[in-house]
């Protein structure tokens, strides 16, 4: 089973679209892509973030409910520091991420995700959440 949804806060920090592909009926692979502007510099030109989580995950059996754990990366990409959250990036770094979470997911159609979704730096954690809504085929 496939999976395509818009996910809000979450791994990517601001929002994502992202792919995922069921592995085994309790594990999967995730691909996302998330940007946002952070603020204007002097050049008029906005600073911008892009976070892309690249996850594996486990989900409990049951339907449709399930519990979801996941851990994985996101490679961040700027053109600023991103020091409001405690995580910083020039240019391209790498922090983790994880996701503790419920999932609703209909036999076909309808997604729904909320969770914790926590960022891992060198020396900073920032507790996160998400909710996602999208389609499965």
């Amino acid at each position: 089973m496939n999976s395509v949804y818009l996910e809000l806060l979450g791994n990517a920090a601001a929002y994502s679209i992202n792919y995922e592909r069921l592995l085994t009926p309790s594990l999967y692979v995730r691909v996302g892509a998330g940007y946002f502007a952070l603020a204007e510099s002097d050049s008029e030109e906005a600073d911008g973030l892009g976070l892309f989580p690249i996850m594996a995950g486990y989900l409990t059996s049951g339907f449709p409910h399930k519990l979801e754990l996941a851990i994985g990366i996101a490679p961040a990409v700027t053109s600023g520091s991103w020091d409001d959250v405690g995580l910083f990036a020039s240019d391209t770094d790498v922090v983790g991420t994880a996701t503790i979470g419920y999932r609703y997911t209909a036999v076909r159609g309808f997604l729904l995700r909320i969770g914790f979704t926590p960022f891992f730096a060198s020396e900073a954690f920032t507790p996160w959440g998400g909710l996602s809504v999208g389609y499965s085929f």
